[in-house]
């Protein structure tokens, strides 16, 4: 039971797919009437981010497949999208490939039924984490907002506020820049103006998926620049570390460098799923996009018209364009910042060489204290921030309920 001094049950710091799932998960439990839980994120609806970077890249279909979503249970996706229509139909409409990968369109409608059926939009408190210290039992979050007491506290932080920007794109990280990252929170890919010609940076399956859009709007000239060729993957990670396949031999290794060497093998990323793959190949013999193999080393502005001129590692120019898009993923360091630093700093938690967190199998880090997402990978492995990793990391919290 909480202490009286805490104003809460739990409190979950992050509101993405992670945490939004858990937060279901804890008011669903029976006899959750009573549970106080709380979400706290700084933005202003649940999976904003999420449905900000997707929309983005123009997505069409997930990568995951059917059985992993935000409900509960595993194919109450597929029900759903069967709901009007026959089985058949159903899955030649809303799904993809042999692992019935979703439809974008139908997984957000979902998660929209999802969160408003069970209120969830109710239970989230907006404002960011800026401290935590313990309080009795429990624990004390400084935010925004004030301070809020807790018995329990998830950290449920992704990478989103952490996008990857190359070395030689840093001098033009700022406002107004001709070259934007296609996970920018404030970056909308609709505001670039018709007929440029568009440089799309990167390899993987959201470089690819943004080139994909700009061609198929007819309004721009986009060309993919990735410094090695394009290489299909079903999934971003090996699918055996779903299960005790190779989970197995992960949770034998307790040297914490060896599990961070299995989950660096175990993920593929700047890899394209087999369809995405197979569209961009259509466009680019329909010439409706150019794809070149470049390893940038510069870019500098040129006026009249002004435009972003990129050159190689051999100093050749590579072209002018008028807009460059950055697909290049997230920086790899821990989530969070210095609200985490600072609590791994003052709490003394525990931590791994690479600087996550070393944890139980419960996924507490220190009494109370419980984490999930990329902060949770040393233990989870390679699927940590994928939504099966959310759906796994949530059995074990709630069993701690």
């Amino acid at each position: 039971m909480p202490t009286k001094s805490s104003e809460l049950d739990w409190m979950i710091i992050g509101g993405g797919v992670h945490g939004t799932h858990l937060s279901l998960r804890l008011t669903s439990l029976p006899g959750s009437g009573g549970r106080k839980v709380r979400v706290l994120d700084p933005h202003p609806a649940a999976l904003w981010t999420w449905n900000h970077c997707t929309r983005n890249t123009g997505m069409r279909f997930l990568r995951s497949p059917v059985v992993h979503h935000l409900g509960l249970d595993p194919m109450e996706l597929r029900r759903f999208a069967g709901r009007k229509l026959r089985k058949r139909q159903a899955t030649r409409k809303y799904f993809q490939g042999w692992y019935l990968k979703p439809q974008y369109d139908l997984f957000q409608r979902h998660c929209r039924k999802v969160i408003k059926e069970n209120n969830l939009s109710d239970i989230r408190l907006q404002g960011r984490a800026l401290g935590l210290r313990p309080n009795g039992c429990g624990w004390r979050v400084e935010t925004e907002r004030g301070t809020i007491t807790s018995e329990r506290v998830v950290l449920a932080l992704g990478l989103s506020e952490q996008p990857r920007w190359p070395e030689w794109a840093h001098p033009f990280r700022h406002e107004g820049s001709l070259i934007r990252h296609i996970f920018d929170p404030v970056y909308q890919i609709q505001d670039i103006p018709t007929g440029s010609r568009v440089a799309i940076i990167g390899g993987g399956i959201t470089a690819a998926q943004v080139t994909i859009r700009l061609a198929k709007s007819g309004k721009y000239e986009p060309v993919l620049l990735s410094r090695r060729p394009l290489t299909c993957r079903e999934f971003d990670s090996d699918p055996c570390y779903i299960g005790d396949k190779c989970m197995r031999n992960f949770r034998r290794q307790r040297c914490p460098g060896k599990r961070r060497e299995l989950i660096r093998h175990a993920r593929y990323p700047g890899s394209l799923t087999p369809e995405v793959h197979a569209e961009l190949k259509f466009l680019l013999r329909d010439e409706r996009v150019r794809h070149r193999q470049e390893n940038i080393s510069r870019a500098g502005y040129q006026e009249n018209p002004l435009q972003v001129e990129l050159w190689n590692a051999y100093r050749e120019s590579i072209g002018s364009f008028d807009h460059v898009i950055l697909c290049t993923g997230f920086e790899q360091g821990i989530p969070g910042g210095v609200f985490i630093q600072d609590a791994i700093r003052d709490r003394e938690l525990p931590t791994a060489p690479c600087g996550y967190p070393m944890v139980k199998p419960s996924l507490e880090w220190t009494r109370n204290l419980f984490v999930m997402g990329p902060l949770a990978e040393l233990e989870m492995g390679p699927t940590a921030r994928n939504i099966t990793g959310a759906r796994q990391a949530c059995e074990r919290i709630v069993s701690q309920a």
